[in-house]
């Protein structure tokens, strides 16, 4: 079995409408991150093989949790989490982080945005770029001028995984089981001709946290993805 899904005893909301959180020992955050996204929209927690008591932080805040019994990268724990997701009827899924670097208040944001014929949301940390390590600032602002040249769509922050992703997004199939999988979703989705709009959002940035997105690493990884998809274009 490649997953486990533990429910608590509250009943899952029948909705079109989700929100899917990914999280690794975030014991200390994700019951904040699952309680103030609950009230807006029922949840899925995603807990990629945590050590400590991720899985039981999140089902007391309110959300079943899939648990899954190797970590295979925050890409892979995300198609779990929206394959879950679509038999269960969604047609409109906001994917989170757990570590409370997104605001689960911007969500209604994302919900009006997305009224606007936009298939894909993003969430927009580059307005505000104060709080932000300078290495991220840097591979954030050049992977999304590749992609928005390559797509011919305006993409202000392609790394963000505070998105919202709906209809035919919900049906594109990123191979990447890291963190390039939401890059190569904006590839899928351009060449599946479906709209990409953003909201600017206000990330939070703790000096404690553990930065998991290794720029040069993932520089390099994403310019592997971009090859191929320049290759699968000119085929």
């Amino acid at each position: 079995m490649l997953y486990q899904v533990i429910n608590n005893d509250t009943t899952i909301v029948d909705s079109r409408y989700y929100a899917l959180i990914v999280a690794k020992d975030e014991q200390t955050r994700v019951g904040f991150v699952v309680r103030k996204t609950v009230l807006q929209l029922p949840a899925l927690v995603v807990d990629d093989a945590s050590v400590d008591e991720t899985c039981r932080e999140a089902l007391s805040a309110g959300a079943p949790v899939l648990i899954r019994p190797a970590t295979r990268g925050k890409g892979s724990a995300l198609a779990a989490g929206l394959a879950l997701l679509k038999t269960w009827g969604a047609t409109c899924v906001i994917c989170l982080d757990g570590d409370g670097q997104h605001d689960p208040r911007f969500i209604p944001e994302f919900i009006q945005k997305s009224s606007q014929s936009y298939s894909i949301v993003l969430g927009n940390r580059l307005h505000d770029k104060r709080y932000m390590p300078f290495p991220r600032i840097i591979s954030n602002t050049l992977t999304s001028l590749v992609i928005s040249l390559f797509i011919g769509q305006l993409v202000r922050d392609s790394q963000c995984g505070y998105r919202l992703l709906r209809g035919e997004a919900l049906a594109l199939a990123p191979s990447d089981p890291g963190f390039m999988y939401e890059s190569e979703q904006l590839f899928l989705a351009a060449r599946a001709g479906l709209k990409i709009g953003y909201v600017d959002v206000s990330t939070i940035y703790r000096s404690n946290s553990t930065m998991r997105f290794h720029v040069l690493k993932d520089v390099v990884d994403f310019l592997h993805i971009f090859l191929r998809e320049l290759r699968n274009r000119m085929r």
